[in-house]
């Protein structure tokens, strides 16, 4: 399943898609997509080491349609933050992300199109290049600039 799809990996602050921008993206385009939360990438990453796997403060995440994926995972972190969540499942999540919602909601999160190449449009592949991308580095360029690279060998 070697596609050769595009990828946009440079990630700036204030240049993602804001939630009321989606109408923008392809309808139904299936794709991958960056979240990143600044306020936590910038206040706990390390200075002195400068790449970062699988780092909390940049998620890579894949769908079938994008376009509404973004304002779903925004609406996500708000109601977990906010308490109005009704979802049991979600009530009772666990771990550091849902952590990061519940303390900030949806202040500080950004999300950036990797790719909505058409290939995207089946799941296997977008499943496929989210593991390419999760071996990828995230580098820390400035406070509001992030690179993923593909892995030093």
């Amino acid at each position: 399943m070697e596609q050769s799809i595009e990828y946009d990996l440079q990630f700036k602050k204030g240049a993602g898609v804001k939630k009321d921008e989606v109408e923008k993206l392809p309808m139904k385009a299936g794709g991958l997509i960056a979240e990143i939360h600044w306020p936590h990438f910038v206040t706990a990453h390390n200075p002195l080491d400068e790449t970062v796997r699988q780092y909390l403060g940049v998620t890579v995440r894949h769908s079938g349609n994008i376009r509404a994926m973004i304002p779903r995972n925004l609406d996500w972190a708000r109601k977990q933050h906010d308490g109005t969540q009704t979802k049991p499942s979600e009530i009772n999540r666990q771990g550091e992300i849902n952590d990061v919602a519940i303390e900030y909601g949806e202040e500080g999160w950004e999300n950036f199109v990797i790719s909505v190449d058409d290939q995207l449009s089946e799941k296997e592949v977008r499943k496929y290049h989210k593991k390419v991308l999760q071996g990828y580095e995230f580098v820390f360029v400035t406070d509001t600039h992030i690179l993923l690279v593909p892995p030093r060998v």
